[in-house]
């Protein structure tokens, strides 16, 4: 409503100031044009009032700042270049369009930082400026005034969204993960920052070990279209130990796409995990087929045959397993070959044999705590 009552005064300004000082009638046109929402014609207006009236500050301010907000922030600079006289708006201007150009050029951040503070010292409260040096100063990796920005900010709007989110950020890069994960958690409920906050907050609870709480979070914002994000959420309740809840996530994929080759093979590890013995068995021996040497699937395929109750069977896949790990014997692959035969054996209250699949392992940093653990109870 203000716009147009604002744009019907400036066309009855055109029509009732005949002749009008230089350039002004291109500046009440583009003002008119812009409050239409017709911007392709209201910056050549503005374009023009410049042309015909540069000595005019006001006017060369009122396209810079129209710019700025169109998008357009490096022509937003050309164009205060030749003002004789920027003053308090025409530094916050300045300063914010360099801000939009620094986001897409980390060149221009300290000259950015410089121009941002100038227009602070004209006008310390302005709180876009105040913004974009917090965006600034994280780009710097000086997270600790940019929080103290920040978080003056949020004293006046606790619930803004944008500044929620950049507070976020400088605490996640502070080392105040905990902190971050709290604030990414409200934002990401709704609002156009409701992805980003949502990404962030995935990735700072895998940072802080929390991978099958950030696969939980997942599944509330998931369709079932989304696939590839389903296979993100099953894997992190994987890591995190929710293999029921990994599994229907899986099935959940498989309904939409039955033969994609990643969700069964983590189906049928999950059936194994969750003690569905016969079904990742099934599942395996398919997947075998058309891979018959992948590794992965050998060593699962041992363990759940073993964990069906055929022991003598599953060291058979053992032994295949072994024989294609060991041409390296400090790989990963004949560690983990060995912890899981060992750990089978322990099963199997063969304690002797469990040492002797321990005595194999070389590499005893792979191995951490399960070697020991294994080894202990080998002895035991």
């Amino acid at each position: 409503m203000c716009a147009a009552l604002a744009a019907a005064a400036d066309e009855r300004i055109i029509r009732q100031s005949d002749p009008m000082p230089k350039g002004l009638e291109s500046y009440l046109e583009a003002r008119v044009l812009e409050a239409k929402g017709q911007f392709r014609e209201a910056m050549d207006a503005y374009s023009r009032a410049v042309s015909e009236a540069p000595e005019v500050s006001e006017i060369r301010l009122a396209y810079a700042s129209f710019l700025v907000d169109v998008g357009m922030a490096g022509r937003a600079v050309g164009v205060l270049e030749e003002a004789t006289d920027l003053g308090p708006e025409g530094l916050r201007v300045r300063a914010l369009a360099m801000a939009q150009l620094a986001a897409r050029d980390p060149a221009l951040v300290e000259k950015t930082e410089v121009a941002l503070r100038e227009a602070i010292s004209a006008e310390a409260d302005d709180p876009n400026v105040l913004f974009s040096l917090a965006q600034i100063l994280l780009q710097q990796d000086e997270p600790a005034e940019a929080e103290e920005i920040i978080a003056g900010l949020r004293q006046d709007r606790p619930n803004n969204l944008r500044l929620m989110t950049l507070h976020a950020d400088v605490l996640r890069a502070s080392g105040r993960a905990e902190e971050a994960a709290e604030l990414y958690e409200r934002c990401s409920v709704e609002g156009p920052s409701a992805p980003t906050c949502r990404e962030s907050l995935i990735e700072v609870l895998v940072e802080l070990d929390r991978p099958g709480e950030a696969g939980e979070l997942m599944l509330g914002w998931l369709e079932d279209l989304d696939l590839d994000s389903l296979m993100r959420a099953a894997g992190l309740l994987w890591e995190g130990g929710l293999y029921q809840k990994s599994l229907e996530t899986v099935q959940r994929v498989l309904l939409r796409a039955p033969d994609s080759q990643r969700a069964q093979r983590l189906e049928a590890h999950l059936l194994s995990n969750v003690g569905r013995h016969s079904e990742a068995m099934a599942r395996l021996q398919r997947l075998l087929k058309k891979n018959p040497e992948d590794f992965d699937l050998i060593l699962a395929l041992a363990w759940s045959t073993s964990r069906s109750g055929d022991h003598e069977k599953g060291r058979i896949w053992l032994d295949r397993a072994w024989t294609q790990a060991q041409a390296d014997s400090t790989s990963i692959e004949t560690v983990r070959c060995a912890l899981t035969a060992a750990r089978l054996e322990l099963i199997a209250e063969n304690p002797l044999v469990a040492r002797e699949w321990l005595d194999r392992v070389e590499d005893y940093e792979s191995a951490e705590a399960d070697y020991v653990r294994w080894h202990i109870k080998s002895v035991v």
